[in-house]
């Protein structure tokens, strides 16, 4: 299985065998430099990206069912997807929108999923909404701060509560999207391990390129 992801090809690898697998439960992702010869061994980066094993599969089941009972996670999710309805229906903020159901569909299961930004999973934009959203996501900015603010808070105070962790880790991981929602869409964990592999990636590569 080959997941494209700008000048990066990442191909999941049986851990035993050495060849790619689409059986493999547990694999290893390998990334090349696209056009690369990996017959002839030309590797680049690898890193390994461990596949949900039976119990980390678990083990995020569980949280998204405390986040839901008894923190009622499902009704933060409905409420953030009407209010992002209606911004899109209000069209003038329908960029804030468009983030805040994408938002809400991590928040059904915040432990599976994860938001990252479409400019990492490079998403092509036409050039008059994407200056559109970026005037937006501006006006927003000043908003946005004060809620990421608050939200740290909220999650300092959950953990130092205790039972309130399994709400805390979700909020943390939506400070972010707090800030800015323009231009963020919902993600399996799967693929944002992918993301962030990508851009250490070219960071490794940014630095050797400074060393020669």
């Amino acid at each position: 299985m080959e997941l494209e992801l700008g000048v990066l090809s990442i191909e999941r690898k049986d851990a035993t065998q050495g060849a790619c697998s689409s059986h493999s439960q547990c694999g290893r992702f390998s990334i090349y430099r696209r056009g690369s010869p990996q017959s002839a061994g030309m590797f680049v980066f690898a890193r390994d990206i461990i596949q949900p094993t039976y119990k980390s599969k678990i083990m995020r089941l569980f949280g998204n069912i405390l986040w839901h009972f008894p923190f009622f996670g499902f009704i933060t999710a409905l409420l953030t997807f009407l209010i992002g309805l209606l911004f899109t229906i209000l069209i003038i903020p329908s960029p804030i929108g468009l983030g805040l159901i994408q938002f809400s569909k991590f928040l059904l299961a915040p432990y599976s999923y994860s938001m990252v930004s479409k400019a990492d999973l490079n998403i092509k934009e036409h050039p008059l909404w994407k200056t559109f959203s970026t005037i937006i996501m501006i006006l927003y900015f000043p908003i946005g701060l004060i809620i990421a603010f608050c939200a740290a808070i909220q999650v300092g105070l959950l953990f130092l509560s205790i039972i309130g962790i399994p709400a805390a880790i979700p909020i943390a991981k939506s400070l972010g999207v707090f800030l800015n929602p323009v231009r963020k869409v919902c993600v399996p964990i799967a693929v944002s391990n992918a993301v962030q592999a990508r851009k250490e990636q070219e960071q490794v590569s940014s630095y050797l390129n400074q060393r020669k």
